[in-house]
Protein backbone atom coordinates (compact mmCIF):
# COMPACT_ATOMS: atom_id res chain seq x y z
CA UNK A 1 0.00 0.00 0.00
CA UNK A 2 1.14 3.56 -0.70
CA UNK A 3 2.62 5.11 2.58
CA UNK A 4 3.74 8.37 1.51
CA UNK A 5 2.67 11.23 -0.57
CA UNK A 6 3.59 11.45 -4.43
CA UNK A 7 4.74 14.40 -5.54
CA UNK A 8 4.77 15.68 -9.44
CA UNK A 9 6.48 18.92 -10.61
CA UNK A 10 4.84 20.88 -13.12
CA UNK A 11 6.26 22.07 -16.25
CA UNK A 12 7.32 25.19 -15.22
CA UNK A 13 7.09 26.41 -11.36
CA UNK A 14 6.55 29.95 -11.42
CA UNK A 15 8.67 32.20 -9.65
CA UNK A 16 8.84 36.15 -8.99
CA UNK A 17 12.04 37.43 -8.49
CA UNK A 18 12.06 38.94 -4.69
CA UNK A 19 12.12 42.90 -4.91
CA UNK A 20 14.94 44.41 -3.33
CA UNK A 21 13.25 47.64 -2.14
CA UNK A 22 10.32 46.81 -0.10
CA UNK A 23 7.31 48.10 -1.35
CA UNK A 24 5.24 48.21 1.40
CA UNK A 25 4.30 45.78 3.80
CA UNK A 26 1.33 43.53 3.80
CA UNK A 27 2.34 41.42 7.12
CA UNK A 28 5.27 40.47 9.16
CA UNK A 29 5.75 36.93 10.39
CA UNK A 30 7.83 35.65 13.29
CA UNK A 31 10.67 38.61 12.21
CA UNK A 32 10.18 38.20 8.54
CA UNK A 33 8.26 40.41 5.82
CA UNK A 34 5.27 39.58 3.02
CA UNK A 35 5.33 42.49 0.91
CA UNK A 36 2.10 44.17 -1.22
CA UNK A 37 3.99 42.82 -4.30
CA UNK A 38 4.29 39.50 -2.82
CA UNK A 39 0.25 39.80 -2.43
CA UNK A 40 -0.02 40.96 -5.39
CA UNK A 41 2.01 38.31 -7.41
CA UNK A 42 -0.07 35.83 -5.89
CA UNK A 43 -3.60 37.19 -6.47
CA UNK A 44 -1.76 37.88 -10.67
CA UNK A 45 -1.28 33.83 -10.55
CA UNK A 46 -4.44 32.55 -9.39
CA UNK A 47 -7.01 34.82 -10.26
CA UNK A 48 -9.73 33.71 -8.78
CA UNK A 49 -7.50 33.75 -5.10
CA UNK A 50 -8.83 37.38 -3.12
CA UNK A 51 -6.10 39.26 -1.50
CA UNK A 52 -7.37 37.76 2.08
CA UNK A 53 -6.89 34.24 0.67
CA UNK A 54 -3.27 34.78 -1.28
CA UNK A 55 -2.31 36.24 2.43
CA UNK A 56 -3.05 33.67 4.30
CA UNK A 57 -1.14 31.11 2.28
CA UNK A 58 1.98 33.47 1.88
CA UNK A 59 1.69 33.20 5.69
CA UNK A 60 1.51 29.33 6.06
CA UNK A 61 4.47 29.45 3.29
CA UNK A 62 6.09 31.23 5.59
CA UNK A 63 5.31 28.99 8.79
CA UNK A 64 5.70 26.02 6.61
CA UNK A 65 9.52 27.31 5.69
CA UNK A 66 10.57 27.81 9.34
CA UNK A 67 9.10 24.50 10.14
CA UNK A 68 11.05 23.01 7.47
CA UNK A 69 14.40 24.46 8.76
CA UNK A 70 14.12 23.48 12.67
CA UNK A 71 12.71 20.22 11.33
CA UNK A 72 16.09 20.13 9.62
CA UNK A 73 14.84 18.40 6.52
CA UNK A 74 17.55 17.85 4.37
CA UNK A 75 17.85 17.94 0.31
CA UNK A 76 20.60 15.66 -1.48
CA UNK A 77 22.13 16.98 -4.71
CA UNK A 78 20.80 13.28 -5.78
CA UNK A 79 17.30 14.16 -4.81
CA UNK A 80 17.76 17.49 -6.90
CA UNK A 81 19.27 16.10 -9.73
CA UNK A 82 16.24 13.06 -9.66
CA UNK A 83 13.95 15.33 -9.72
CA UNK A 84 14.95 17.44 -12.55
CA UNK A 85 15.09 14.70 -14.33
CA UNK A 86 11.90 13.62 -13.71
CA UNK A 87 11.12 16.70 -14.92
CA UNK A 88 12.64 16.69 -18.37
CA UNK A 89 11.13 13.06 -19.00
CA UNK A 90 7.73 13.55 -17.99
CA UNK A 91 7.72 16.57 -19.98
CA UNK A 92 9.75 15.09 -22.58
CA UNK A 93 12.27 18.27 -23.19
CA UNK A 94 15.87 18.45 -22.85
CA UNK A 95 17.93 20.35 -19.92
CA UNK A 96 18.75 23.13 -22.47
CA UNK A 97 15.26 23.06 -23.58
CA UNK A 98 13.96 24.00 -19.83
CA UNK A 99 16.94 26.44 -19.34
CA UNK A 100 15.48 28.20 -22.63
CA UNK A 101 11.94 28.03 -21.60
CA UNK A 102 12.93 29.60 -17.66
CA UNK A 103 15.40 32.72 -19.31
CA UNK A 104 11.80 32.99 -21.40
CA UNK A 105 9.87 33.95 -18.26
CA UNK A 106 13.18 35.96 -17.00
CA UNK A 107 13.67 32.76 -13.82
CA UNK A 108 17.37 31.85 -14.45
CA UNK A 109 18.19 27.99 -13.68
CA UNK A 110 19.14 28.34 -9.76
CA UNK A 111 16.13 30.16 -8.98
CA UNK A 112 14.07 27.18 -10.59
CA UNK A 113 16.19 24.73 -8.80
CA UNK A 114 15.99 26.33 -5.22
CA UNK A 115 11.90 26.30 -5.87
CA UNK A 116 12.54 22.33 -6.70
CA UNK A 117 15.08 21.84 -3.36
CA UNK A 118 12.09 23.61 -1.81
CA UNK A 119 9.00 21.35 -2.79
CA UNK A 120 11.40 18.58 -2.40
CA UNK A 121 11.71 19.52 1.55
CA UNK A 122 8.27 20.19 2.05
CA UNK A 123 7.00 16.34 0.71
CA UNK A 124 9.93 15.04 2.59
CA UNK A 125 8.47 16.84 5.71
CA UNK A 126 5.43 15.99 5.18
CA UNK A 127 6.36 12.17 4.51
CA UNK A 128 8.59 12.10 7.97
CA UNK A 129 6.41 14.35 10.03
CA UNK A 130 3.03 14.58 9.46
CA UNK A 131 2.30 11.34 7.93
CA UNK A 132 2.90 8.79 10.48
CA UNK A 133 0.44 10.66 12.58
CA UNK A 134 -2.16 8.96 10.37
CA UNK A 135 -3.89 6.59 11.12
CA UNK A 136 -6.41 4.48 8.84
CA UNK A 137 -8.27 1.09 9.79
CA UNK A 138 -10.25 -1.28 7.94
CA UNK A 139 -13.67 0.42 9.35
CA UNK A 140 -12.41 3.86 7.84
CA UNK A 141 -11.96 2.43 4.49
CA UNK A 142 -15.20 0.64 4.25
CA UNK A 143 -16.97 3.74 5.94
CA UNK A 144 -15.24 6.33 3.09
CA UNK A 145 -16.04 3.87 0.23
CA UNK A 146 -19.69 3.57 1.05
CA UNK A 147 -20.52 7.47 1.59
CA UNK A 148 -18.15 8.41 -1.29
CA UNK A 149 -18.88 5.56 -4.31
CA UNK A 150 -18.75 7.65 -6.88
CA UNK A 151 -15.18 8.86 -6.31
CA UNK A 152 -14.18 5.73 -7.15
CA UNK A 153 -16.40 4.77 -10.52
CA UNK A 154 -13.13 5.76 -12.47
CA UNK A 155 -10.74 4.17 -10.76
CA UNK A 156 -10.27 1.10 -12.80
CA UNK A 157 -12.07 1.48 -15.59
CA UNK A 158 -14.13 3.25 -18.12
CA UNK A 159 -15.99 3.95 -21.56
CA UNK A 160 -13.85 6.15 -23.75
CA UNK A 161 -13.87 7.70 -27.15
CA UNK A 162 -10.16 8.74 -28.21
CA UNK A 163 -8.73 10.45 -31.26
CA UNK A 164 -5.13 10.27 -31.32
CA UNK A 165 -2.86 12.93 -33.12
CA UNK A 166 0.52 11.45 -34.08
CA UNK A 167 3.13 14.14 -33.82
CA UNK A 168 4.40 15.39 -37.18
CA UNK A 169 8.10 13.97 -38.40
CA UNK A 170 11.00 15.65 -38.55
CA UNK A 171 9.41 19.08 -37.27
CA UNK A 172 10.47 22.70 -36.74
CA UNK A 173 9.52 24.61 -33.59
CA UNK A 174 7.01 26.52 -35.99
CA UNK A 175 5.10 23.29 -37.28
CA UNK A 176 5.00 22.09 -33.96
CA UNK A 177 3.80 24.95 -32.76
CA UNK A 178 0.72 25.24 -35.47
CA UNK A 179 0.91 20.94 -34.74
CA UNK A 180 -0.37 21.76 -30.88
CA UNK A 181 -3.00 24.76 -31.83
CA UNK A 182 -4.63 22.53 -34.04
CA UNK A 183 -4.69 19.77 -31.08
CA UNK A 184 -6.55 22.74 -29.08
CA UNK A 185 -8.56 23.79 -31.57
CA UNK A 186 -10.12 20.66 -32.09
CA UNK A 187 -10.78 20.00 -28.19
CA UNK A 188 -12.19 23.78 -27.56
CA UNK A 189 -14.69 22.75 -30.46
CA UNK A 190 -15.57 19.15 -29.09
CA UNK A 191 -15.58 20.73 -25.31
CA UNK A 192 -18.21 23.26 -27.04
CA UNK A 193 -20.22 20.77 -29.43
CA UNK A 194 -19.42 17.05 -28.35
CA UNK A 195 -21.33 16.07 -31.24
CA UNK A 196 -18.31 17.73 -33.12
CA UNK A 197 -15.83 15.15 -31.74
CA UNK A 198 -14.99 12.25 -33.92
CA UNK A 199 -12.99 9.72 -31.51
CA UNK A 200 -13.04 6.41 -31.61
CA UNK A 201 -15.00 4.17 -29.75
CA UNK A 202 -12.95 2.00 -27.31
CA UNK A 203 -15.36 1.02 -25.04
CA UNK A 204 -15.55 -0.05 -21.30
CA UNK A 205 -11.85 -0.10 -20.89
CA UNK A 206 -9.16 -0.65 -17.87
CA UNK A 207 -7.25 2.26 -17.39
CA UNK A 208 -3.90 0.28 -16.99
CA UNK A 209 -4.00 0.04 -20.56
CA UNK A 210 -4.22 3.30 -21.52
CA UNK A 211 -1.04 5.47 -21.05
CA UNK A 212 -0.55 6.84 -17.66
CA UNK A 213 -0.80 10.57 -18.82
CA UNK A 214 -4.39 9.30 -20.27
CA UNK A 215 -5.70 7.67 -17.30
CA UNK A 216 -5.04 10.63 -15.04
CA UNK A 217 -7.03 12.62 -16.82
CA UNK A 218 -10.04 10.61 -17.12
CA UNK A 219 -11.32 10.70 -13.28
CA UNK A 220 -11.32 14.68 -13.54
CA UNK A 221 -14.01 14.09 -16.54
CA UNK A 222 -17.65 14.36 -15.87
CA UNK A 223 -19.63 12.10 -18.05
CA UNK A 224 -20.23 13.91 -21.73
CA UNK A 225 -17.19 15.74 -21.34
CA UNK A 226 -14.11 16.20 -23.95
CA UNK A 227 -10.80 16.47 -22.31
CA UNK A 228 -8.23 18.84 -23.10
CA UNK A 229 -5.26 17.90 -25.43
CA UNK A 230 -3.28 14.83 -23.47
CA UNK A 231 0.47 15.05 -24.16
CA UNK A 232 2.11 11.05 -24.35
CA UNK A 233 4.97 9.92 -25.96
CA UNK A 234 4.27 9.99 -29.18
CA UNK A 235 0.97 11.53 -30.11
CA UNK A 236 -1.58 14.29 -28.58
CA UNK A 237 -4.70 12.26 -27.26
CA UNK A 238 -8.50 13.98 -26.29
CA UNK A 239 -10.72 11.75 -25.36
CA UNK A 240 -13.99 12.17 -24.31
CA UNK A 241 -16.11 10.16 -20.77
CA UNK A 242 -18.98 8.19 -22.33
CA UNK A 243 -19.90 6.52 -19.14
CA UNK A 244 -18.72 4.43 -15.90
CA UNK A 245 -19.16 1.50 -14.49
CA UNK A 246 -21.84 1.14 -11.39
CA UNK A 247 -19.92 -0.13 -8.42
CA UNK A 248 -21.09 -2.50 -5.90
CA UNK A 249 -19.89 -3.88 -2.25
CA UNK A 250 -18.04 -6.49 -4.27
CA UNK A 251 -15.83 -4.03 -5.83
CA UNK A 252 -14.46 -2.56 -2.41
CA UNK A 253 -11.24 -5.48 -2.51
CA UNK A 254 -10.28 -4.47 -5.90
CA UNK A 255 -10.26 -0.65 -5.31
CA UNK A 256 -8.84 -1.39 -1.51
CA UNK A 257 -5.51 0.29 -2.36
CA UNK A 258 -6.84 3.39 -4.12
CA UNK A 259 -8.97 4.40 -1.49
CA UNK A 260 -6.71 3.77 1.35
CA UNK A 261 -4.28 6.40 -0.83
CA UNK A 262 -7.19 8.65 -1.24
CA UNK A 263 -7.82 8.52 2.37
CA UNK A 264 -4.62 8.60 3.18
CA UNK A 265 -3.96 12.17 1.17
CA UNK A 266 -7.36 13.79 2.77
CA UNK A 267 -6.38 12.76 6.04
CA UNK A 268 -3.06 14.43 5.71
CA UNK A 269 -4.06 17.15 4.14
CA UNK A 270 -6.24 17.66 7.22
CA UNK A 271 -3.00 17.16 9.41
CA UNK A 272 -1.37 19.36 7.64
CA UNK A 273 -4.13 22.01 8.02
CA UNK A 274 -4.27 21.32 11.45
CA UNK A 275 -0.47 21.56 12.43
CA UNK A 276 -0.12 25.03 10.30
CA UNK A 277 -2.87 26.69 12.67
CA UNK A 278 -1.42 25.25 15.64
CA UNK A 279 2.06 27.10 14.22
CA UNK A 280 0.13 29.92 13.73
CA UNK A 281 -1.17 30.25 17.39
CA UNK A 282 2.71 30.04 18.75
CA UNK A 283 3.38 32.84 16.43
CA UNK A 284 4.24 36.35 16.27
CA UNK A 285 2.08 37.63 12.83
CA UNK A 286 1.26 41.43 12.49
CA UNK A 287 -0.83 41.65 9.36
CA UNK A 288 -1.11 45.51 8.26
Amino acid sequence: MKTIIVFALITIISLAAHAEVIDGIAAVVNGEVITRSDVNDTVAAKPKTSRGEALDGLVDDLLFDHALTEAKIDVTDDDLARAIQNVLAQNRISLEALKSELMGKGITYEQYKKQIEREIRRVKFINQVIGPQVKINEQDMRDYYQRHPEQFRAAREAHIAEMVLPFPEQADQAQFEAFFEKAHKIAREAQSNTQAFHGVDRGMVNLKELSPDVAMAIPRLTIGEVSSPILTEKAVVIIKLIALPVLTADDFEKLRDHIYNTLYDQRVEEALKNYLQQQREKAFIDIR
